[in-house]
């Protein structure tokens, strides 16, 4: 007989396996996320976009074989209520067809084709949300975004599959308004606080804010200008058991120090994040900063 424990961390759930089970990839995942703050976790921008359409189950599924810990995918409602992966407004850049998704039901998106990188047409179709969760089920983690307007209705789906441990929803909502739409889940349910640090006395009070009314285990930071004065208040945030996101993606999110630039100086980027207490790094170069880590910080963390 399998049996499962939760035990409560930082106010989340954390489910954990039985003496003489195994536990799943997501649940090792998992251990290192709340128990291993020096370790880094790698998150897949989108997905393994590069060898697959982005937002694409193929590309959550190229993410987890490079030996991703977790994968953000963007959520869109159409017409008739159903979650479906979808970055854009419209389904123009990224698929065979056109409009907008919340004009367009579940099965005229499903007879879209997604286009991959150079733009041609593929074979896969557009994902739901529930599609996503079982390509991700023990293996993952899932950061779900552009949920912020649909929180509880999300959550509640992730629930009825059994995956609240799998997910890290995220927002600019303060404190009070997440505790209100996702109700009793908020318990349940790890939500990460997105601050702009541009204004660094308008971030420092909301920082402050979630970081009391919430607890969460990380928060997602994002900057302009690399010399922002809040860059050395991180590590007080870190000391109360909060891990720092930074995103890789593009030099807006970042001070300039993104993934392209770490094609060249991936020291300037990468040990730069490290140095300033980052600890989850999106990256659009998944490969690139995995093989970084590798040579420059051995890590503990859970293979594919």
């Amino acid at each position: 007989m399998v049996l499962k424990c939760w035990v409560s961390i930082f106010g989340f759930g954390v489910l954990v396996a039985s003496a003489g089970e195994a536990p799943t990839r997501v649940e090792r995942i998992r251990e290192v996320f709340f128990h291993q703050p020096e370790e880094v976790l790698v998150i897949a921008h989108r997905g393994d976009w590069r060898n697959a359409p982005e937002n694409s189950v193929a590309a959550i599924e190229g993410a987890i074989e490079l030996g991703c810990h977790g994968v953000e995918i963007d959520l869109r409602r159409s017409k008739d209520g159903h979650f479906v992966l979808m970055h854009d407004e419209t389904v123009d850049r990224t698929t065979s067809g056109h409009g907008k998704v919340r004009d367009l039901t579940l099965k005229q998106l499903r007879k879209l084709h997604l286009r991959n990188g150079l733009g041609r047409a593929t074979e896969f179709r557009i994902p739901t949300l529930e599609e996503a969760l079982d390509a991700a089920q023990g293996k993952v983690l899932l950061n779900l975004d552009k949920a912020g307007d649909h929180l509880a209705e999300i959550a509640s789906i992730v629930e009825s599959h059994g995956m609240l441990d799998h997910v890290i929803l995220k927002g600019t909502q303060s404190s009070s308004q997440v505790r209100a739409a996702l109700g009793a889940l908020s318990e349940q349910v790890i939500y990460m606080p997105i601050v702009n640090l541009d204004d660094p006395e308008k971030a420092a009070r909301q920082l402050d804010e979630v970081i009391e009314g919430l607890h969460p285990p990380a928060v997602e930071c994002v900057f302009r200008k690399d010399g922002n004065p809040l860059l050395g208040r991180l590590p007080e945030y870190r000391n109360q058991g909060v891990r720092i996101w930074f995103n890789s993606l593009w030099p807006s999110l970042n001070g300039g120090r993104d993934d392209d630039r770490a094609r060249d100086e991936p020291d300037a980027v990468y040990g730069w994040m490290l140095e300033q207490g980052a600890t989850m790094i999106q990256t659009d170069r998944p490969g690139q900063l995995l093989g970084w880590l590798a040579e420059h910080k051995p890590a503990r963390l859970p293979a594919p």
